[in-house]
């Protein structure tokens, strides 16, 4: 399935650290394991963090302040989306509104506050893939043409890298979307991306810097789309210009059980590309899905996220991020599978795959060789 982009998100949690939301919330807080040093070690010792995406799990005022706050007591990473707002860097990359200042100092200060790792995911294209996010609040002139966009949009990752010092910085989200519905736009995106890329580099060598792909479509086992041979070529616009293979995968909207995922799903990568796995969002629903087929249980999310672990071991992955910590009922009608994808369910009570998240956070972590 097509991942709904809760581009919203990082606004509404933004909107919080300033110091006002318009939602209200529901469910009960809950207190998972922290991360602390001086935990016993549980375990062999892992190359991946672990993260969890920051997507519509928190809708009051306390609820977003909460999930942030459970996140960084059970994870190293956070996820945020980010739209690109061309309106503010038509002209250069330090000249920005109070406002998008604001926005950004206060981002960096909650993440300073809590000691995760960003991982900031570049919104290029809208949720369809068919065309260019060109502004996030219309609140300016739009650029009028590509090159003017792209232009922009280097300003902007310039101005960011410098600013947030991401730990990794996704330039476009399941970009293989667009290649699907748009060939002609994500050629032209594809075609600007390295020096995005190197511009980037330029200001901060140590952030990973990738686009991501929606992984079901790109090895053509999507429900939605049809069946298709793999889209490994895609690869080969961004050799040298990608340090990781970063993927989002939600296998539950294309296989019925967990133990019907082939088994090299996740390995067979290693055939086609050098790159370490960079699990950006991954998730697997429970109870109902988008089709009879898609009917999950508990007990299949924890064997798929024990398997997921596994793999990402033998892969030496740098990161498995978690699409949501805890169930939430207000996506949109057609996106509500996606609402019980959490570790923890509406109510606040620990799934059974939440014991096999919490004895990995025990895990020691080393660092992996990236050459």
């Amino acid at each position: 399935m097509k991942i709904v982009r809760l581009i919203i998100a990082y606004q509404v949690c933004l909107l919080l650290l300033l110091g006002s939301a318009a939602c209200e919330g529901s469910g009960k807080t809950v207190e998972p394991d922290s991360i602390e040093q001086t935990q016993i070690p549980f375990g062999a010792p892992r190359t991946f963090r672990l993260g969890f995406g920051e997507s519509m799990s928190g809708v009051s005022t306390e609820g977003v302040s909460e999930n942030w706050d459970r996140i960084s007591q059970s994870a190293e990473a956070i996820v945020v989306n980010w739209q690109v707002s061309t309106d503010e860097f038509l002209d250069d990359e330090f000249s920005v509104s109070e406002g998008y200042g604001d926005i950004v100092v206060a981002l960096k200060s909650e993440l300073s506050s809590r000691d995760l790792d960003l991982i900031l995911v570049i919104e290029v294209f809208d949720s369809s893939g068919d065309e260019i996010v060109f502004t996030q609040g219309k609140s300016g002139p739009e650029p009028t043409s590509d090159g003017e966009f792209f232009r922009a949009l280097d300003n902007e990752l310039k101005f960011l890298a410098r600013n947030l010092s991401p730990w990794a910085l996704i330039l476009g989200d399941q970009v293989n979307l667009a290649f699907e519905s748009n060939p002609d736009l994500y050629f032209r995106y594809a075609a600007e991306y390295g020096n995005l890329y190197k511009s980037v580099k330029a200001i901060d060598s140590t952030v990973l810097v990738a686009p991501s792909f929606a992984y079901e479509e790109f090895v053509g086992v999507a429900l939605y789309s049809g069946l298709h041979p793999p889209r490994w070529e895609l690869l080969a616009a961004y050799e040298n210009v990608m340090d990781m293979f970063a993927i989002s995968t939600f296998p539950s909207f294309a296989y019925p059980t967990a133990l019907s995922i082939p088994s090299d799903y996740y390995s067979s990568t290693k055939l086609h590309t050098d790159l370490p796995l960079f699990v950006l969002q991954t998730g697997f629903h429970v109870g109902e899905g988008y089709s009879d087929q898609q009917m999950t249980t508990v007990s299949e999310q924890r064997r798929y996220l024990e398997r997921l672990f596994d793999e990402a071991d033998a892969l030496d992955a740098l990161l498995i991020s978690w699409y949501m910590i805890q169930d939430s009922d207000q996506f949109p009608p057609f996106y509500r599978a996606l609402g019980t994808t959490g570790l923890y369910d509406i109510s606040g009570d620990p799934k059974p795959s939440w014991a096999v998240w919490s004895r990995t956070t025990r895990r020691p972590m080393t660092v992996p060789s990236l050459d």
